[in-house]
């Protein structure tokens, strides 16, 4: 069916073409940040909160040991850069 061929032509891209993969995932980041932030959520804990449902959608709490390995990750490259 043409949209089973959509979605296959979307996978390759998103593969395929490096720029466009990386927009996408901004503004699948963004959607969940201003979402939270619509929930009065302050601007740290929306930003976790759209980390974590970034990698788990909706089900945020699923996400904290994604989050977490991304923050110690990004603690011991500032260590290992400076």
């Amino acid at each position: 069916s043409s949209s089973k061929w959509k979605k296959s032509r979307l996978c390759e891209r998103l593969i395929a073409d490096r720029d466009f993969s990386i927009s996408i995932a901004l503004e699948r980041f963004k959607y969940f940040y201003n979402y939270y932030r619509s929930k009065g959520y302050g601007k740290h804990t929306s930003y976790v909160m759209a980390v974590c449902s970034f990698h788990s959608g909706w089900n945020y709490e699923k996400g904290l040991n994604y989050y977490h390995k991304i923050v110690k990750n990004i603690h011991l490259l500032k260590k290992y850069l400076q």
